[in-house]
């Protein structure tokens, strides 16, 4: 098991595309070949049978678009399947949506999704600008950085964990007061963190990596190959923070 490559599915860009978050998966990839990993990237569109891979990401899109992609994959469980033998999924946006229990389409109606969390999407006011997290402590991550644009407020179920609690943005909605951003269960994130999202904060990119390699060893990654990205981050972050008016 430990000489085969890391296989990344880049799923469905054809629908997914609007938000650049196809930068996603190049950063998984990119990642694990610097800390020494071989890894295959496949890229499915719909009609094409899904593959057995590590990862399986899903990007932004249009409402309209994120329709058919709950109609497809409520409708296959091949990625279910997969995420009992421990494959790891990550959704952005509209790919964050899609993988609950249900969400809203762009004209209101009430759409099954995959059920790969434990969360319903609505609808509320565009969530527009800068997102800065506190992650939750159990992923032992740094603060991350992105950018929300989106309608969609997630309700999550006892079955799954916020990914992180907002210092800025609107995220999945206040509970309590209290925003928070995403989900987690298991090995299946969401996120509204556009940016991409992984190129930005490669401590998450790490943790989706080591959660798919299993007992594939990574090599570590010299401090200084991150410090661009560090840098941005911050810089971001300092930019989010600041008030405005």
């Amino acid at each position: 098991m430990s000489g085969r490559p890391l296989v990344v599915v880049d799923l469905f860009p054809s629908l997914l595309q609007p938000e650049g978050d196809h930068g996603n998966v190049v950063a998984l990839a990119h990642r694990a070949r610097r800390r020494g990993l071989a890894a295959e990237v496949l890229v499915v569109h719909p009609g094409q049978e899904l593959p057995v891979a590590d990862l399986y990401c899903l990007g932004g899109s249009e409402d309209e678009d994120a329709a058919m992609c709950g109609r497809l994959l409520a409708a296959d469980a091949r990625l279910r399947t997969a995420v009992e033998n421990g494959a790891v999924v990550l959704g952005v946006g509209a790919g964050f949506a899609v993988l609950g229990g249900t969400f809203v389409d762009a004209r209101g109606r009430t759409r099954e999704g995959a059920g790969l969390l434990d969360v319903e999407v609505g609808v509320d006011d565009l969530a527009s600008g800068p997102v800065v997290t506190r992650p939750n402590d159990a992923l032992g991550l740094p603060a991350l950085s992105g950018y929300e644009y989106h309608r969609g407020r997630a309700v999550l179920g006892p079955a799954a964990a916020a990914l992180a609690e907002l210092e800025v943005g609107v995220g999945n909605g206040a509970d309590g007061g209290v925003a928070h951003d995403g989900a987690v269960q298991g090995r299946v994130v969401g996120s509204w963190m556009h940016g991409p999202v992984l190129p930005r904060n490669p401590g998450l990119t790490d943790l989706l990596l080591g959660w798919a390699a299993g007992d594939r060893p990574l090599r570590p990654v010299a401090p200084e190959e991150d410090d661009l990205a560090t840098s941005i981050r911050q810089r971001r972050m300092g930019e989010a923070r600041r008030p405005t008016g």
